[in-house]
């Protein structure tokens, strides 16, 4: 395997335990431009005390090389003890403390909260994670792909063999966020001609997409003293994280970015009427299978 590998990976199977060693062989030695179904996402290692370096040299643009990444972990353990919830309102402290959250949001959207600076020091969580309180308000914010086939496997892999993957979006900060495999590529071909670390692509051949398969980046949404809102529009709609999270009162930020990205976003108006008639976790279960991001 050579640092410039692509790894080309089958959608319509679980993967198999030699994709999943090539994957984290080579996410060892550097970077990952990884296909995660509706965006590309350029994944490191949050214990690599080079990488957010070198994704924000990356990346480029203002980005700061201590701005904190997403965390892909299952809303269980240190990921969910890292959530503070003792200043939420209640409605927001309620889903946090509920630990349904990967059962309700896993695979569907990053969940934004006030960071828990005791567990960051007990579970010795790295500052790419969680920043060092330097006065602002820490957060941090959690992506759990339980449901999602393939990243889920990915995920947990690294984490058996030391890795605890962060990620951002797979794209120079002055550009829109890569939402297919050509432009992924061409994001993966400007990372490694700079040569500052290796970086390997890992990119799905899709035999057939689902009719409604969104594209886009991951919807956020935030716990915040205001209680619980979307502060970025996404791949998700607003309207089915509404009818999962039925009982709570989700709220549109009047901050929310939409931004200028490329979005093809799922709305309940695009599901099997099925589907549609559901709520909570069965509606993201059902959601996940139809548009083939749980394959079994």
């Amino acid at each position: 395997m050579t640092d410039n590998e692509v790894i080309i990976l089958n959608a319509d199977r679980p993967l198999q335990d030699s994709d999943l060693n090539a994957i984290t062989n080579a996410w060892q030695r550097g970077l990952i431009v990884l296909d995660n179904h509706s965006v590309n996402a350029l994944a490191g290692n949050a214990y690599d005390e080079y990488m957010q370096s070198d994704i924000a040299q990356i990346k480029g643009g203002s980005r700061s090389a201590t701005q904190p990444l997403g965390w892909a972990h299952r809303f269980e353990g240190e990921a969910l003890d890292a959530m503070a919830t003792a200043k939420l309102p209640d409605d927001a402290k309620q889903l946090i403390e509920s630990k349904q959250l990967g059962e309700l949001l896993g695979g569907l959207c990053f969940v934004r909260s006030p960071a828990n600076l005791q567990a960051k020091e007990d579970y010795k969580i790295p500052d790419s994670i969680i920043p060092k309180a330097n006065g602002d308000a820490v957060t941090v914010q959690i992506y759990d792909p339980s449901g999602v086939t393939s990243t889920a496997a990915i995920v947990e892999h690294a984490q058996q063999n030391g890795i605890s993957t962060v990620m951002s979006s797979a794209n120079k900060n002055s550009e829109p966020e890569t939402i297919n495999r050509k432009d992924g590529e061409a994001f993966l071909r400007h990372a490694q001609t700079l040569g500052i670390t290796a970086v390997t692509g890992v990119f799905f051949d899709r035999a057939a997409r689902a009719t409604h398969a969104p594209k886009g980046s991951y919807p956020i949404i935030e716990c915040n003293a205001n209680g619980i809102e979307l502060v970025r529009a996404g791949c998700i709609g607003l309207d089915i994280l509404r009818r999962i999270l039925h009982d709570y009162d989700v709220r549109l930020s009047a901050k929310c970015n939409s931004g200028n990205y490329p979005y093809d976003t799922l709305r309940v108006a695009d599901l099997h009427s099925e589907t549609a008639s559901l709520t909570g976790k069965a509606l993201r279960e059902a959601i996940l299978k139809d548009i083939g991001w749980n394959v079994s």
